[in-house]
């Protein structure tokens, strides 16, 4: 599973929230996902931290190779 990351908002320097896409602006976003699922949980472990990540995506109806896990929906793991 790889999240991708397409259309993300970010804030850049001289153009505040544009959009961004690919693994390198999906890689902060999750980082930071992490550290509050870490937080709150702080046992799990590597491959359980990556189950919850691809356990709270939602299908986007294309292949795993375009969308990878799917959309991400932090509300999932905030239950």
């Amino acid at each position: 599973s790889y999240i991708p990351g397409i259309k993300i908002k970010s804030e850049l320097k001289g153009d505040p929230y544009s959009t961004m896409s690919g693994t390198s602006i999906a890689c902060a976003f999750i980082a930071a996902v992490c550290a509050i699922i870490l937080e709150k949980t702080p046992e799990l472990t590597a491959a359980d931290l990556k189950s919850v990540l691809c356990l709270s995506t939602m299908s986007l109806g294309e292949n795993k190779f375009s969308q990878g896990s799917g959309l991400f929906v932090f509300d999932k793991i905030m239950k």
